[in-house]
């Protein structure tokens, strides 16, 4: 899609950018090992229907087309640019927050610390415990292939993640997930492996404030990296939360429910507006 591109600079490190649209800042981030394709591929067509937001989709340290200096190679570090970023190119504006996986993990970590200036949070198949040796992950996978659909030679991230394969879904796969794979810097995101948690608590920071702007958590029902019953317990925590749990749906959820994944974003968009329009 059509916007423009650029670089931010924050102690010597580029971290590109995209904006498209006028509005309301909406900043998305995507997850470890993507780029901002993921983020801009699932929300632009829902967007493009909504005049009136500045979307902003960017690509983490040493993934996409950002610098992999590896001192920002730690969640506290990235967080750390973030903020930054925030403060540089949103300033004191109220803005949307969206997250997909790791990002829904430093989406959270950025509410922590600005949790007044946000005006709406969506969490895509978001993650809800940093250590993958606590999560809870469904007991059983499920598959739907579309017959005639050739898995030679097609990426092992996709047969391995994809519960819907069709032609269609793995052609949204490349465009919006293997791009991001292929670019990322396998270094850097290994050593960032290493420091994958923040050095605070995030969740209990949240559980003190509290959050009561609207809010959307979705997550996959055989979503096998994260899981989906964890999410729950952030619900209590956001007053204004919408929780859905779809089924057929891993942890490329946007993708596997593309209708119902518009069908909630488009949701959370209208209470989101209603809250500037009337009294609530």
């Amino acid at each position: 899609m059509i916007g423009e591109k650029m670089f931010f600079t924050y102690q010597g490190n580029k971290l590109y950018y995209k904006v498209i649209g006028q509005g309301k800042p909406v900043l998305a981030i995507h997850g470890l090992g993507c780029s901002s394709e993921l983020m801009e591929g699932c929300l632009e067509p829902i967007f493009e229907k909504h005049a009136g937001y500045k979307r902003i989709y960017l690509d983490l340290p040493g993934m996409g087309r950002s610098d992999a200096n590896p001192a920002f190679a730690s969640a506290d570090a990235i967080l750390e640019m973030l903020l930054n970023f925030i403060e540089t190119v949103i300033g004191g504006h109220s803005f949307l927050l969206a997250g997909e996986s790791y990002g829904g993990y430093l989406a959270r970590g950025i509410l922590a610390k600005k949790n007044s200036q946000i005006d709406g949070l969506l969490l895509i198949c978001p993650v809800v415990v940093p250590n993958p040796q606590e999560r809870i992950l469904p007991k059983d996978s499920l598959l739907i292939r579309e017959v005639g659909f050739d898995i030679a030679g097609k990426s092992e991230d996709f047969v391995d993640l994809a519960i819907l394969q069709t032609k269609e879904t793995y052609q949204r796969f490349e465009k919006e997930i293997l791009i991001g794979l292929q670019m990322m810097n396998a270094p850097f995101v290994q050593k960032l492996q290493e420091n994958y948690s923040f050095s605070f608590e995030v969740d209990q920071e949240l559980q003190e404030k509290g959050y009561d702007k609207p809010s959307l958590f979705i997550a996959g029902k055989q979503d096998q990296v994260v899981g989906f019953q964890q999410l729950a317990q952030l619900s209590h925590y956001y007053t204004r939360a919408t929780h859905a749990v779809m089924d057929l749906a891993g942890h490329n959820a946007q993708i596997d429910q593309e209708a119902l994944f518009t069908a909630l974003v488009e949701n959370w968009l209208k209470r989101i507006e209603l809250s500037w329009y009337y009294k609530i």
